[in-house]
């Protein structure tokens, strides 16, 4: 795995926990968001400024929250979008 695949692991990870205390209080209402490029595995579309036009962003569920890894959220937001939706702002 490269830097830029252990960069996402933590960052994910460290929002995951972020928003978990979040939930707990009553005056934040937090909903999580994950900004990805297309093929997560693409360290040039996550190190490019210049390709942020090609980012997706999801609306994740607490369900989407529970998993380990960037690739295994895409991967299950993926599975449940439908494929006509595509390009537009996503939920899973």
């Amino acid at each position: 795995m490269c830097w830029v695949g252990i960069a996402l692991q933590v960052s994910l990870m460290s929002g995951t926990n972020v928003w978990l205390k979040l939930r707990d209080s009553p005056h934040v209402t937090a909903q999580p968001y994950l900004l990805a490029p297309p093929d997560v595995s693409d360290s040039h579309a996550i190190n490019n400024p210049d390709s942020t036009a090609e980012l997706t962003v999801w609306r994740l569920p607490y369900a989407g929250m529970l998993r380990h890894t960037v690739e295994e959220v895409v991967e299950a937001c993926e599975r449940v979008l439908d494929p006509q939706v595509r390009g537009t702002r996503k939920h899973c």
